[in-house]
């Protein structure tokens, strides 16, 4: 270890939970990272100034389905025509699934000779390849794609975790930094579909409270009952997860989903370190 940092065992911690270290902390306990919605001002021989610049409301609001949906598509166009307009060659990521494949239609619009771009592995079922370019063509558009061999997997991983800066143990880390490598032989600017599952629900996960919701009338006596038996139940036992997380409080289980160690694993992996 570089002898310059001072090593987090707090922000450790946090990794080997969420996956992720949460800001303000990094791993290094004399660097700090910007907070989201935040901005610093920083003047010689001054301290520096950190200020709010805006912060994210929940506020549930009174409108009809429709006008929201337009609003959402008028925004989504909008957002896409300004990064469109480049002086240099913009091209777009292409997976062949919702998030990307109506970026790129919408793309298309603006930018008729649009390039994407695609990559796949070479294990079954871990390649968007051929769906991606069925995409591309039903579209009219280009598409370059390459598929990754696990020798380069192996071989351009240290260098992924180097690019990172801060650790993150995202598996699409690794295929982001593929097609972007891909993408860079031809265009300077690319479109993504990254983050639409969190803006837009993509993940099973977030159902799980509809599909929970009857445990909210069973007595928290029974279900801590009910959560004892289900932790005997055999691994993999069909309905075992379904009753732990049923039982489990809101905000344990929230926080849990994401964990890579649990608590007891955890701790005996730090004290290794």
């Amino acid at each position: 270890m570089n002898e310059n940092i001072l090593f987090d065992e707090t922000a450790l911690q946090q990794y080997m939970s969420f996956q992720f270290v949460p800001e303000p902390n990094t791993l290094d306990q004399k660097v700090h990272k910007v907070e989201p919605g935040h901005q610093f001002t920083l003047r010689p021989g001054q301290e520096i100034e950190f200020k709010t610049y805006w912060k994210v409301q929940f506020k549930p609001e009174q409108t009809q389905e429709q006008k929201l949906i337009e609003e959402v598509r008028d925004a989504i166009y909008d957002s896409v025509k300004v990064h469109m307009r480049s002086d240099v060659p913009v091209g777009s990521f292409l997976s062949g699934g919702i998030d990307s494949s109506f970026i790129v239609s919408v793309a298309k619009e603006f930018h008729p000779e649009l390039k994407t771009f695609s990559v796949g592995f070479q294990q079954d079922g871990f390649s968007e390849v051929d769906v991606a370019k069925e995409t591309a063509d039903k579209l009219g558009l280009q598409n370059f794609s390459a598929v990754i061999s696990p020798e380069e997997y192996m071989n351009e991983l240290p260098k992924i975790v180097w690019h990172l800066d801060d650790p993150l143990a995202d598996p699409a880390a690794i295929p982001l930094y593929f097609v972007a490598k891909e993408a860079k032989k031809q265009v300077t600017v690319v479109l993504s579909g990254e983050g639409a599952d969190e803006l837009f629900g993509g993940y099973n996960i977030y159902r799980e409270p509809l599909s929970l919701k009857p445990f909210e009338s069973v007595p928290s006596m029974l279900k801590k009952l009910l959560l004892r038996l289900a932790r005997l139940m055999p691994e993999g036992m069909k309905g075992k997860s379904f009753i732990v997380r049923g039982c489990t409080p809101l905000e344990e289980r929230y926080i849990g989903n994401a964990k890579i160690f649990e608590e007891p694993v955890k701790k005996k992996k730090l004290l290794k370190v």
